[in-house]
């Protein structure tokens, strides 16, 4: 689920993003994680660029069914997670 954004179009100020996962995605992951069934995923963030470094500040959401280890029932989740990331160039 990669939605890549080149450095230039970035604003100083910051560019605000929301990034919603296909249904064709969201059956992906929910393969990948085993998960009965994955409603939705968002993520919702901001991108702020200093010179060559940019800065992240945004939450993923998630809604999705989770089997119970012990009645092996499906129950839905709800999820919410804070993200904090800073990127910056390599350097040899």
């Amino acid at each position: 689920m990669t939605r890549p954004i080149h450095v230039d179009d970035i604003k100083m100020r910051g560019t605000r993003v929301t990034v919603q996962a296909a249904p064709a995605e969201r059956a992906g992951i929910a393969d990948l994680l085993g998960l009965p069934a994955l409603e939705s995923l968002e993520a919702r963030y901001v991108l702020a660029r200093n010179g060559e470094r940019v800065k992240l500040e945004g939450e993923i959401a998630a809604a999705f069914h989770q089997t119970c280890t012990v009645t092996l029932e499906a129950f839905p989740v709800t999820l919410t997670v804070p993200m904090s990331l800073d990127f910056a160039p390599v350097t040899p």
